[in-house]
């Protein structure tokens, strides 16, 4: 059996994330907790697994960004 790979976690939480915002759906504030999740597994797969320090950094970037947006939404 092959070992288990969370980033496919991370996928579904940006493929229903994404799709909400593109077609501007009503549970569309949902869909920055699902980035924010998705980015937290990909930062940690790179920083441990990987040692890719680009997208570790490109990650906690857009982390950061979706944690700002998770906020205005949920404070709207």
């Amino acid at each position: 059996m092959k070992d288990f790979d969370i980033k496919w976690f991370a996928t579904m939480f940006f493929i229903f994330g994404g799709t909400t915002v593109a077609f501007k759906l009503p549970w569309i504030k949902y869909a920055f907790p699902c980035f924010v999740m998705a980015h937290c597994i990909l930062l940690y797969d790179f920083h441990r697994t990987h040692k890719n320090k680009p997208l570790m950094f490109q990650n906690l970037y857009f982390l950061v960004i979706n944690l700002i947006a998770t906020y205005i939404w949920f404070t709207k």
